[in-house]
């Protein structure tokens, strides 16, 4: 691994932007006498910028012990009742890497004493095809698994020539985003080691164009919920409504975004506001987007992070890409971990990270910027 360098000080001496509303400051934070006063993890003049903490070497999942004929590509985690973190994450079946996930992707269940890992491999939830699995707690207690995929049986067969997390010479398919075109599959169940119960849950108003693909929820006190989803273009994320997790899911309006995105994550923070992190085509890096009513969209110009991760030994690694972007939350709201996929090496082999958020105090994320 590389050695890291530094240009806080290019950075640091950079002009202040002034801030007249709340919304200059990305909505991280608040505008107090035309300067931004960030919430924790944010930094920068604007806010923009997550503090990135160093990071472990090994990754969240897969662990040592099956990191070699494994591969997965991204995690959602949640804190169970148990006192435990489940993740639910997409791996790759018959040790292939990830040019077959358009055959051989499953959601798989694994668990941690901690939130940064590793998380031991529990139980298959969902057999190929499924992809993208978001789990979120409903409002009346249900936990749901969302994802992209209709699970047994596929269409397609998955891929069986493959050998230590790589993929040998298989044929790619695509992904089969739901088990109709009018409906979006999930599963549910009252508590995170399940038992879990699938649902296809019906589209109002499906589109030629626009399926429920890669969905994140935020869920409302009166039961309802908003999404975030994209569709067969990766610009046309847009936002999903229903007055439950069961459905019927109706599309909404495509947010305006000014760059080319896809694997939204949503939330809302402690103000109200809504949040969502993508990864952007254009550097493989994470983009922030914020709104006041999870309608109106808007987002900042620079990356929250990139595909440069500082580790704890003092070296750093600049992945080739960096996807799929969850946040675990602390119990006071403010986000605490940031999980992704990243690239290993040569050929498709991928796992996923986990990265400590700091209290928007530290140096970590200027330096993390200015990394090349």
């Amino acid at each position: 691994m590389a050695r890291a360098f530094w240009l806080l000080p290019l950075l640091l001496g950079s002009s202040s932007a002034d801030c007249s509303v709340d919304d200059e400051c990305n909505l991280n934070g608040v505008c107090d006498q035309g300067s931004c006063i960030c919430d924790s993890p944010w930094l920068g003049d604007d806010c923009s910028l997550l503090d990135v903490v160093p990071s472990p070497v090994a990754p969240a999942y897969p662990p040592p012990s099956i990191f070699n004929s494994t591969t997965s590509w991204g995690g959602s985690v949640a804190l169970g009742d148990d006192n435990k973190y489940h993740m639910f994450a997409a791996e790759m079946a018959n040790s292939c890497g990830l040019n077959s996930w358009g055959t051989n992707s499953i959601v798989v269940h694994a668990v941690s004493d901690t939130p940064t890992g590793p998380f031991q491999r529990q139980e298959v939830v969902v057999d190929a095809f499924a992809h993208n699995p978001t789990v979120s707690r409903a409002t009346d207690g249900t936990w749901v698994l969302y994802h992209i995929g209709c699970g047994t049986p596929n269409k397609y067969p998955k891929c069986e020539k493959c050998s230590d997390g790589h993929t040998g010479s298989c044929p790619r398919a695509h992904e089969q985003v739901g088990c109709t075109n009018t409906t979006t599959h999930l599963m549910y169940a009252s508590s995170l080691n399940g038992p879990w119960t699938a649902l296809n849950a019906t589209i109002t108003n499906p589109s030629y164009n626009f399926n429920i693909d890669n969905p994140s929820p935020v869920f409302f006190p009166n039961g309802s919920v908003l999404l975030l989803g994209r569709g067969s273009s990766s610009k046309n994320v847009r936002t999903i409504t229903a007055p439950s997790w069961r459905g019927p899911y109706t599309l909404g309006p495509i947010l305006n975004l000014h760059y080319s995105v896809e694997d939204p994550f949503l939330y809302r923070d402690t103000r109200g506001h809504f949040h969502s992190l993508f990864h952007a085509y254009s550097d493989w890096s994470g983009y922030h987007a914020f709104s006041r009513d999870g309608l109106n969209w808007s987002h900042a110009a620079l990356p929250a992070f990139n595909t440069t991760i500082n580790m704890t030994d003092g070296s750093f690694v600049k992945y080739g890409r960096r996807e799929r972007p969850h946040l675990v939350f602390n119990k006071d709201g403010t986000p605490a971990f940031l999980y992704t996929a990243i690239t290993i090496g040569p050929g498709d082999k991928t796992a996923t990270h986990v990265q400590t958020l700091g209290t928007g105090s530290s140096e970590s994320a200027f330096t993390h910027r200015a990394l090349v």
